[in-house]
């Protein structure tokens, strides 16, 4: 009996809450809401990639010369300015070229060379004059160009704090109008992170972009 009427006068002298001190403290009202932000960078590299194609009357000559025009294009490309230790050429593979002759049998006309050669130039004003070096050297084609950043995180660190910003931009509109003020960031979520696609031939910058849902205390 005695719990009983220990627990009904400590519910009467604290109705409204908490208490800290004999003082009654209100629960802490929340908003969430989303935020977006986004960041443009410039690149500090490019990624290069060429195609290599040679013909042989046998297997062993198409692979000899599809890997000796590779050395070729990857001695040129560091001479032009490519990183030496990113430079390297991919697999040679042979592959037959077939004919049908009068008769109707599938004859074996000749043999291909296949391989490619990929580098990485860290001074943009070099790009150019190593994709001419490299089609110089024997490549057949230039498969693609990707221009990136050799760190994205900070690019990233800074769109997600855009978003973070721009979340609470808009909450403290929202407490404003109500006359309130905005209080501490109690949780948030990342809703997006997106980097630029690894893929384009233009040095242009970068576009790195973030969604937050945020929650804070007013």
């Amino acid at each position: 009996m005695a719990g009983v009427l220990a627990l009904a006068a400590i519910a009467l002298m604290f109705p409204g809450g908490t208490s800290q001190r004999g003082r009654v403290v209100e629960p802490s009202r929340t908003v969430t809401v989303t935020g977006e932000g986004e960041v443009r960078v410039r690149p500090d590299l490019a990624q290069l990639t060429f195609g290599v194609i040679t013909h042989g009357a046998s297997a062993t000559e198409a692979e000899a010369l599809v890997l000796a025009s590779a050395r070729q294009i990857q001695t040129a490309l560091v001479q032009a300015g490519a990183d030496d230790q990113t430079v390297e050429p991919s697999h040679a593979a042979v592959v037959t070229n077939t004919y049908q002759d009068y008769t109707g049998v599938v004859r074996i006309g000749s043999f291909q060379g296949r391989s490619a050669v990929r580098g990485t130039v860290r001074t943009l004003s070099k790009v150019q004059a190593s994709i001419d070096a490299g089609l110089a050297a024997g490549a057949t084609s230039l498969e693609s160009v990707v221009y990136l950043l050799e760190n994205p995180e900070p690019a990233k660190e800074s769109a997600m704090k855009a978003a973070l910003e721009n979340a609470r931009e808009r909450a403290s509109v929202i407490v404003r109008s109500d006359g309130e003020r905005l209080g501490p960031l109690k949780s948030m979520e990342v809703l997006l992170e997106e980097a630029p696609p690894t893929a384009g031939a233009s040095p242009g910058s970068l576009l790195f972009r973030a969604k937050v849902k945020a929650t804070f205390e007013y």
